[in-house]
């Protein structure tokens, strides 16, 4: 595949309200892509953990919000409030 052709598969894996909320922690923490990046990764074990366990049949496979809280929970050691 292309670049171009690959592009759309991976942006469309991704919630738009999940990168809100990891730009948004992230730039309150310290700012540093590289820790968006860490979540990202993070969160697409999370979900291929999650879709090895039970594939969806109807439903749009992306990382949600729900997917950052936990891996933000996990790598923070607390709960987002």
């Amino acid at each position: 595949m292309k670049t171009d052709q690959i592009k759309p598969i991976f942006h469309n894996l991704i919630d738009e309200r999940a990168y809100e909320f990891i730009a948004k922690k992230v730039s309150m923490m310290n700012g540093d892509i590289r820790v968006a990046f860490d979540y990202m990764k993070t969160a697409l074990s999370v979900l291929a953990d999650d879709l090895a366990k039970e594939m969806p049949e109807d439903k749009k496979i992306k990382i949600s919000v729900n997917h950052m809280l936990r891996i933000y929970e996990q790598k923070n050691g607390s709960k987002v409030g």
